[in-house]
């Protein structure tokens, strides 16, 4: 048996290799030049920074304000209410998982943090922006994620339009109503969790007029014994009964504090 293997002459593979090559020596470069920031400006997390990340998580309103000081290094810090508007640019589930990381593993992401912070600054010193296609990708990303909430929630608005009523009274309650129909059936299991994306929860915070609803709290407490209680007698006991799974992400936040409409600034 011959195998016969051809090997393409250096003009066939040239371009090919050149682009290879450069984003190659360019990923090492770029490696080189974060890590060199580390040494250059001395990025060190505080002390008690793992247990600040931690209370942050689970005090988002009161984080995004904090200056309470997470990373030092030369020339600057990068503090809680700048930690915060990172999170709401990364993975939902990455937050999620703050609590229960180790110290290391906090501090990592701190460094992280505070290397992008600096390169970002960096880069508006050097009035460095996005090229067309890097806003094209962030469109299509951010109206991909739209249309994904507006399918699940089955409120868009065209429904808003033709099904509400005329009075901003009559949307919010329409409105309301299907994000109601749509939590129960993820608590039956009919509907899958899509959580609110960041960007959407940070502008909705600071745009919308909010309150958390005391009476709203105690409906869904005497919901969730509902089904617990459905769950029981399911397994036939307790000893039988299923496991409820927890719901994602922090424990919610009983505050009646609410941001006024206009106030703050989206991240850049």
């Amino acid at each position: 048996m011959y195998h016969i293997i051809r090997r393409p002459p250096l003009a066939e593979v040239r371009d090919s290799f050149r682009v290879g090559l450069e984003s190659k020596i360019t990923r090492v470069l770029d490696s080189i030049y974060v890590d060199s920031l580390d040494i250059k400006r001395r990025i060190q997390p505080v002390d008690r920074a793992p247990d600040y990340v931690r209370t942050a998580v689970q005090d988002i309103d009161g984080a995004r304000t904090s200056n309470r000081v997470l990373v030092k290094y030369r020339g600057g810090s990068l503090k809680v209410r700048d930690l915060m508007r990172w999170l709401a640019a990364l993975n939902p589930q990455l937050m999620q998982s703050l609590p229960s990381a180790s110290d290391q593993q906090i501090n990592q992401f701190l460094k992280a943090i505070a290397q992008r912070q600096l390169l970002l600054e960096q880069a508006d010193s050097a009035k460095v922006t996005l090229s067309p296609d890097d806003w094209r990708q962030v469109r299509e990303e951010h109206d991909s994620t739209i249309a994904t909430l507006t399918t699940v929630l089955n409120l868009t608005p065209e429904a808003l339009r033709d099904s509400a009523g005329t009075s901003a009274q009559q949307r919010v309650t329409f409105a309301t109503a299907r994000v109601n129909d749509y939590l129960d059936r993820v608590l039956h299991k009919r509907a899958r969790y899509f959580p609110v994306p960041m960007f959407l929860a940070e502008r909705l915070r600071q745009q919308g007029d909010w309150s958390v609803d005391q009476a709203g709290i105690r409906r869904a407490a005497e919901r969730g014994e509902e089904l617990r209680a459905d769950s029981t007698q399911a397994g036939g006991g307790a000893g039988g009964a299923p496991r409820m799974t927890p719901a994602p992400g922090p424990p919610p936040i009983d505050t009646a504090q609410h941001p006024t409409p206009g106030r703050g600034r989206s991240p850049r």
